[in-house]
């Protein structure tokens, strides 16, 4: 999410003036730092959700104090400790099942304690896991939401998973695309239809895709966040051309972690 800190995420927490930010799947923390940073600026609290973070939490945890409370835990059970959310960010578990109950669980926090209902902007929603899953560890998902897996790897325009190169080949894809409850984008689709919240979605083009979830409420409220979400959107021509680069991109990524050793 770090790709879209400067342009998307900031302007977005300083237009809403943000003192509860949720992040949800930090990684290596390279967006967490962003974050943390901005907090201390505007003394704000940092709630970041990870059950196996790729760092040392305990020096940032002493070096940010108040300003970050660390959950190492699946985001599910996270979600209903904490207590207010102005601005959620979802790049943790990149399937249906996850990210659907991710959006279910905050809507009834939010309802719980009567607040407005959160920005909220996710990671993934293009391809490959807007429509089909990844689950990084596959038992954390109940078996009737579980679709078909395999370490396998994702070449843009094909269906299939490849026997021999491809993207992330070193994790659990779905071995369909495109079919019921399946995929991040499908996810946020399908909570919108069960929703009784008046909310609007904004599709972001471009490093594997960014969503924008808010409600109609703030955006009615806050004029300058409705100005900023305004500027986002992108001509049809500008889409496509957007859209190319990012297949271009993703042939090079493919290219990288072959010469990494990430596929075999």
């Amino acid at each position: 999410m770090q790709h879209f800190w400067s342009t998307i995420i900031e302007p977005i927490l300083e237009t809403i003036n943000a003192k509860n930010i949720v992040e949800i799947g930090f990684g290596k923390g390279g967006n967490t730092i962003n974050l943390l940073e901005f907090c201390v600026r505007t003394d704000a609290t940092l709630h970041a959700v990870d059950p196996s973070p790729k760092f040392d939490v305990a020096p940032w945890q002493r070096r940010y104090g108040k300003h970050f409370v660390f959950h190492q835990s699946l985001s599910l059970n996270a979600i209903p400790l904490i207590d207010r959310f102005d601005v959620v960010l979802i790049d943790g578990d990149h399937n249906w099942y996850t990210v659907f109950n991710e959006l279910k669980l905050i809507e009834k926090c939010c309802l719980n304690v009567v607040q407005c209902f959160p920005v909220i902007m996710l990671h993934d929603i293009g391809w490959p896991y807007g429509r089909r899953d990844l689950y990084y560890n596959p038992e954390n998902i109940p078996k009737i939401y579980r679709k078909p897996y395999s370490l396998k790897g994702l070449i843009p325009g094909s269906l299939e998973l490849q026997e021999k190169g491809g993207l992330n080949r070193h994790l659990y894809n779905a071995i369909y695309e495109n079919v019921s409850q399946n995929g991040v984008l499908t996810a946020v689709e399908d909570f919108l239809k069960e929703t009784k919240q008046e909310l609007e979605l904004l599709k972001i083009p471009g490093l594997y895709g960014l969503g924008i979830l808010a409600s109609r409420e703030l955006i009615e409220e806050n004029k300058e966040l409705m100005e900023l979400l305004r500027s986002f959107e992108l001509t049809p021509v500008v889409r496509r051309y957007i859209e190319k680069m990012e297949e271009m991109r993703i042939e090079l990524e493919i290219k990288l972690q072959k010469m990494e050793g990430t596929i075999l």
